[in-house]
């Protein structure tokens, strides 16, 4: 039996996920800057062009991805590209692993994000990721694993909380939120930042202790830090 499995339309996005800062917040700027002084520039008219050009792309590649599931040769094949087309043909005796990730986004609108690893695979990363709806994704898991569905191990948000407290750190912290501040700032035209720095001087030098407001200020900014990779580890073990 051969299955042809199309992809979820959220991998839209997943397209677009790499313009996200060099295209769709200037073009979010732009629009602000149009609301605001009911102007339309030339720059506004060029991001427009180029994000409805980069949409169809990323549309015309989401068309042409495709999981083909062959039971009686028990093989997985995927198919994908829009100029440059790949094609992979797995045995799936050779999968290392299948996993399914949903974050809260892919849980609104029914979708899950499938790995597929093989033997000959890198660890680091999957081998193939894409979006399925939930149903396609589960019918993927019974062509290749069977019916039976494995039991799920569901942790409360304290222990989550706790297991995401003890794997963060403020240099994880620093890693994530420093390149986010900034480059965000610079597309938006904002020095957050700057800003930033500053209301933490202000908050230092309110707090009355013997240490000065230099300690104070470097503390805070370590426990902001620790406070962001804590966040995003309770959101990643969430997910």
């Amino acid at each position: 039996m051969v299955k042809r499995f199309k992809a979820h339309p959220l991998m839209i996005f997943t397209f677009l996920k790499p313009f996200l800062f060099v295209l769709l917040l200037p073009l979010i700027n732009g629009l602000k800057q149009y609301i605001k002084y009911k102007t339309f520039d030339s720059i506004l008219g060029l991001e427009l062009f180029l994000f409805a050009v980069i949409m169809i792309i990323a549309i015309l590649r989401w068309r042409c991805f495709s999981l083909i599931c062959d039971t009686d040769k028990k093989t997985v094949k995927i198919k994908s590209g829009l100029v440059f087309k790949k094609s992979a043909t797995i045995l799936i005796s050779k999968l290392s692993s299948v996993q399914t990730a949903q974050n809260p986004i892919d849980a609104v609108f029914h979708a899950v994000t499938y790995r597929i690893n093989t033997e000959a695979g890198i660890t680091s990363r999957p081998d193939f990721e894409f979006k399925l709806s939930v149903r396609k994704s589960k019918e993927v898991s019974s062509l290749l694993y069977g019916k039976r569905e494995p039991e799920a191990v569901k942790f409360s948000a304290i222990k989550v909380a706790i297991l995401a407290a003890t794997t963060s750190s403020a240099f994880t912290g620093i890693i994530v939120g420093v390149p986010v501040l900034n480059g965000a700032g610079r597309l938006l035209g904002v020095a957050i930042s700057d800003m930033l720095f500053n209301e933490i001087n202000n908050v230092s030098s309110k707090i009355q202790t013997y240490f000065p407001p230099m300690v104070n200020t470097v503390t805070l900014i370590i426990l902001l830090a620790y406070l962001i990779s804590f966040v995003y580890s309770f959101l990643k073990y969430v997910s």
